[in-house]
């Protein structure tokens, strides 16, 4: 019994886990959504991203894959997904830098402009 006890806890501390995730990430998901994506567009966005989701299932339901490959499977596509939001949050923060580098230069230019008046 104590093998399979401890598995069973293993399991909790797991699924508690999960569920932690899962409720900081769909508030915080939300959040970021409508600030990032336009009201008059956001349905047909969210509808598009559904699509390769659904796909994604529809394929791992109807495949003959065993649940040891599933789990690889959906690692493998997180640790992409992290890879994209790493590259987009740095990409942003650059173009981020870039705009307040132009604020700057621009002001620059009207102070000239002004010392010159």
């Amino acid at each position: 019994g104590s093998d399979h006890e401890q598995h069973l806890g293993l399991t909790m501390v797991s699924f508690l886990l999960f569920e932690a995730c899962v409720g900081m990430y769909f508030p915080s998901m939300g959040t970021i959504k409508s600030t990032v994506v336009p009201e008059h567009v956001r349905g047909t966005v969210y509808n598009i991203y559904r699509v390769p989701l659904n796909a994604i299932v529809v394929l791992l339901l109807l495949g003959d894959i065993s649940l040891k490959a599933c789990f690889r499977i959906s690692a493998v596509m997180m640790l992409i997904a992290g890879a994209c939001i790493v590259r987009a949050s740095s990409s942003a923060s650059l173009v981020r830098k870039r705009s307040d580098t132009m604020v700057e230069l621009e002001l620059g230019e009207l102070g000239e402009a002004a010392c010159r008046e």
